[in-house]
């Protein structure tokens, strides 16, 4: 029998929007899990993004990428977002004010129709990118409502707002992308508007039929169908079905659950790994296979961000037309490995 050994190379440079998004992801496992090795690791990374890697210009405060100078819109969205989960689950807010100045750069990076500065350079604050990628700006308005969500300050919402005027104004829908998802969910917690769901309805559904039959493991796809069924949970339980009249919840569920099964064709169990140099290192984690086998983190961290909200809905029941379903005991171990890899 012939034995695959393949090489393990590490990536030279350091993503400070990787550090903060894979840290978001921690404290989302211990969220779940309540491994306290997860939540001292995750603090350990926050100190390390507070202190080496954010700048602070009087009361704004930037994400800065050490090795290009940049400062990116979802750097800045994905430090609020582990800082903002971090006050939540520990009710320590000691970086709430670190939170604030992070949003306001982002506020400052709106403009007056909504869209958002991609990239700016430091420390100049000069436009350096427009626009760079379709993520930012559906990663800018969660965080700035997750902020929102622990300091009801109408200038977070308000933001959000606008934003979102601006998503539905030029049909960003058409993106079917999970950040979309995500904030979408959490802007109509506190703005309740059937516009905001209809966008998040056809953010999902527009591309459920792709989602179902893709046969690669994509992560964020599982983030995204989650993040919509929450979403049709609170559509229901608002007395507001008639939304739902021409979308198929039944076929979302069924994706929902083909999607957390096929993703596991990414995790490198002992089996597999066992294979590789260093079988330790990648154990538990996932790979992408059209990419060679690739282990980055930031596919690691969209599948325990996906598996985290997956398992929380198995946990906590399917209240809506469907039975209440417990995640057995071997699910939950290999969920649990999962997260604390």
């Amino acid at each position: 029998m012939a034995i695959l050994l393949v090489l393990i190379k590490k990536i030279k440079h350091y993503n400070s929007l990787r550090h903060a998004s894979s840290t978001y992801s921690m404290l989302e496992s211990y969220e779940v899990s309540g491994d306290e090795a997860i939540l001292t690791a995750a603090k350990r990374a926050l100190r390390f993004l507070a202190i080496d890697l954010i700048r602070e210009q009087g009361d704004r405060a930037y994400v800065i990428e050490r090795d290009t100078n940049e400062i990116k819109l979802g750097a800045n969205a994905a430090a609020i977002l582990a800082f903002s989960k971090y006050m939540q689950v520990t009710q320590d807010m000691a970086y709430l004010p670190l939170c604030q100045n992070l949003a306001r750069a982002i506020c400052d990076q709106q403009q007056e129709n909504g869209q958002f500065i991609h990239v700016l350079e430091y420390p100049t604050l000069t436009v350096k990118d427009p626009f760079r990628i379709i993520y930012y700006d559906g990663e800018a308005v969660l965080a700035i409502m997750r902020l929102y969500a622990i300091d009801p300050d109408e200038t977070w919402l308000n933001t959000a707002k606008k934003a979102f005027d601006y998503f539905i104004e030029k049909s960003y829908w058409k993106n079917h992308d999970h950040w979309l998802s995500y904030c979408t969910n959490e802007i109509t917690k506190y703005a309740p508007e059937d516009r905001y769901f209809e966008f998040g309805l056809k953010n999902a559904f527009g591309r459920l039929d792709f989602i179902y039959h893709r046969e690669t493991a994509f992560p964020t796809f599982l983030e995204l169908t989650v993040a919509t069924h929450d979403m049709c949970e609170r559509i229901e339980a608002a007395d507001k079905g008639y939304l739902l009249k021409n979308y198929n919840r039944e076929k979302l569920e069924t994706t929902i659950e083909k999607r957390a099964d096929f993703q596991l064709n990414g995790l490198f169990y002992p089996e597999l790994a066992m294979y590789y140099k260093n079988p330790k290192r990648i154990l538990h984690s996932f790979f992408i296979r059209h990419h060679s086998f690739r282990v980055r983190i930031d596919d690691v961290e969209h599948n325990i961000s996906g598996y985290c909200r997956y398992l929380n809905r198995i946990t906590e029941g399917i209240t809506n037309k469907t039975k209440r379903k417990k995640c057995n005991c071997k699910e939950k171990t290999l969920y649990k490995q999962i997260l604390y890899w």
